[in-house]
């Protein structure tokens, strides 16, 4: 079934350095997601989002 599919497929490690590095802005952007954190903004948000330009 579909769902013992998905269960069994491999999960690889990140390479622990990366093998292209940005030569513009904007050509690379990283992001990252965390939450939920346990105290809430001003505006109740539970989560933040990074985002970064590999460039920069």
């Amino acid at each position: 079934c579909q769902s013992c599919l998905m269960g069994k497929h491999k999960h690889f490690p990140f390479p622990s350095q990366a093998h292209h590095h940005a030569t513009y802005i904007a050509e690379l952007i990283h992001t990252d997601v965390w939450g939920p954190i346990d105290t809430a903004t001003a505006s109740r948000e539970t989560y933040f989002v990074a985002f970064t330009d590999d460039f920069s």
